[in-house]
């Protein structure tokens, strides 16, 4: 979190920028095709959106059979099949890291920025997709006259098109550098009762940086986002809601304190991430030498929290990272 173009994936895009007056700016942006975000499938990284799936077909599979109870409980291990079948060849599809090149895909934005006093106002519109996939696990049709039909399991994944308005907002004020953003996503489940697409949402963000005592730097930001329509996940009792048990809102808090030594050769920092809601947190201390163009870093990672939630699940992950990084 310290240096998100670390772990940010290059793409190709088309950028052009018209300066108007001297304080203005109006750029647009062009992105012929998509990746979303890369994540294990298999092992201790894989996310509980993966290792979840059975169980949450299970849960489905049981409300959906509930409508029927002449249908014997020792039935239900059957038609965890389908699922197992998928998982496996998703597991082995090397093209899902695939760039998803066609104009289906094609994502562009607009921004406009202006300085108005001592502060600095953006507003932007943006087309795209959700870089998380959307689950679409379905049981329409799967109780029937004719009893039980495991052909009616349907399973499927794709990253949902969106669209986003936002606004920025950053100014100097009391010797903090502050800053500000709130956005809408809009999302095509504009009811809130798909569940193979995530609710609308609306997002904010707030936080500031400043040179403290001894000259610590404290970087301080608050985010959080408010599912629309929240009441409505997990209406259709024939479907696993790809949002399902998740809060009205996720929020989160991103502290980083950092102190330079030795002409700023020697830095010792420490980040840390807290997810109020799910009381799950990651904490990373590291030192960081650098002398000329080489630079050696070493630091650990401490996840806690509740096993259910993002961080949380990785709590028997704990890491140490070491690196040398040559510029040249």
């Amino acid at each position: 979190i310290s240096d998100p173009m670390s772990v940010k994936l290059a793409r190709p895009l088309v950028h052009v920028s018209w300066g108007i007056g001297n304080f203005s700016k109006l750029e647009g942006v062009f992105v012929p095709g998509f990746r979303g975000h890369r994540f294990a499938l298999d092992g201790p990284w894989a996310p509980s959106q993966i290792t979840g799936l059975a169980p949450s077909l299970v849960a489905g599979l049981k409300s959906s059979l509930s409508q029927n109870p002449a249908i014997p409980p020792e039935m239900l291990p059957a038609f965890t099949a389908p699922l197992d079948a998928w998982l496996k060849d998703f597991k082995a599809q090397e093209h899902y890291w695939d760039d998803n090149s066609s104009l289906q895909y094609a994502q562009a934005g607009v921004r406009f920025a202006t300085v108005i006093g001592s502060s600095d106002f953006g507003a932007q519109y943006y087309y795209g997709r959700l870089p998380r996939p959307a689950l679409d696990i379905s049981f329409d049709g799967l109780v029937g006259a004719a009893g039980l039909d495991t052909t009616k399991i349907a399973i499927s994944m794709d990253y949902n098109s969106y669209h986003q308005i936002g606004v920025d907002f950053a100014r100097v004020i009391a010797g903090f550098n502050a800053r500000a953003e709130a956005a809408l996503n809009i999302t095509e489940d504009l009811e809130g009762d798909r569940p193979d697409i995530y609710n609308p949402s609306v997002a904010w963000s707030a936080g500031f940086d400043r040179d403290f005592f001894a000259g610590i730097n404290v970087n301080l930001q608050a985010a959080e986002t408010i599912r629309l329509f929240h009441d409505k996940i997990g209406d259709n009792p024939l479907a696993v809601d790809t949002e399902d048990g998740k809060d009205l809102t996720s929020t989160r808090l991103t502290l980083i304190l950092s102190k330079k030594f030795f002409r700023d050769k020697l830095e010792l920092k420490a980040a840390g991430i807290w997810d109020i809601e799910e009381t799950g947190f990651l904490i990373m201390p590291g030192v960081v030498y650098s002398s000329n163009d080489v630079s050696v870093e070493l630091q650990c990672g401490i996840f806690g929290g509740e096993k259910e939630g993002e961080l949380g699940q990785y709590r028997d992950n704990h890491f140490v990272k070491a690196a040398l990084t040559y510029s040249f």
